[in-house]
């Protein structure tokens, strides 16, 4: 379950093939994000950002997870908006 800090995204629920990289799913489950949004999300599972560049498996990610979304509002003063 993705739980998003931005009403217009909303959240979502994702189903993922073994394997699949993280990134690749949030970006299907989010078609609506700019390549621009997408270097300023951030995904994070109970506090920790994982890893968008790998698997669900490999960031330890089991079926019910929830992952938080958030969108960086200002990366040149690390300031977050996440819920």
């Amino acid at each position: 379950q993705l739980l998003s800090n931005d009403s217009s995204l909303g959240d979502a629920q994702i189903r993922v093939p073994e394997g699949q990289i993280a990134r690749d799913a949030i970006q299907a489950a989010y078609a609506t994000l700019t390549p621009h949004q997408m270097k300023r999300l951030v995904v994070s599972m109970a506090g920790e950002e994982i890893d968008m560049e790998a698997d669900f498996v490999s960031n330890g990610i089991e079926d019910g997870a929830r992952l938080e979304v958030c969108l960086m509002l200002c990366p040149c003063l690390c300031i977050w908006h996440c819920c």
